[in-house]
């Protein structure tokens, strides 16, 4: 993508000793992002979709969320070994966070189920600035990706296939 960025994990976080596909996709995926955009990396994990979006556009406003304090000490540690400012916030999903976000991006935790999922999902589009933002997902083909279009589609949105690669979508939601 253009940036030296080094991360630090261990075993109790997801991908813990490489990115993943899923993510990797999603970072190559989005189109070029205005410099003063506000961004949420919603289940943030070690950071690496914020502190790479950071590193591109260091003007971005960019928060980290998880609920995994772990996540967040690590994320912390990232963003501090790369040189960038990121705001870490533990918080199970938007319960600790207030302001509304030009882009949220989600590799949602699948696991958790729809009915957890499906509210967390309209809990990001009510956060996205002046319902003008973009909810940015990646999401594998056998794990919910069309069900989360259909519902999405179902609450009125617009809601695109951006790409695929290897059995993982990219989904963008907007108003």
């Amino acid at each position: 993508m253009g940036v030296d960025i080094e991360f630090e994990s261990h075993e109790n976080i997801f991908s813990k000793d490489h990115v993943d596909e899923g993510t990797q996709l999603l970072l190559s995926s989005l189109p070029t992002l205005q410099n003063d955009s506000k961004i949420l990396d919603l289940g943030c994990g070690y950071g690496v979709v914020g502190i790479t979006i950071k590193k591109l556009y260091p003007l971005t406003s960019v928060q980290c969320s998880d609920i995994n304090e772990d996540a967040l000490a690590l994320c912390e540690l990232n963003a501090n070994l790369n040189k960038v400012e990121v705001q870490c916030i533990h918080s199970d999903g938007f319960q600790n966070i207030q302001q509304s976000f030009d882009w949220i991006l989600f590799n949602p935790p699948i696991r958790i189920g729809k009915a957890i999922l499906f509210p967390l999902y309209l809990e990001c589009m009510k956060h996205l600035e002046n319902n003008n933002g973009t909810l940015w997902m990646v999401i594998r083909k056998d794990k919910g990706a069309q069900s989360t279009i259909n519902f999405l589609k179902e609450q009125g949105y617009q809601v695109k296939k951006i790409t695929q690669e290897k059995g993982f979508w990219i989904i963008a939601c907007t108003h």
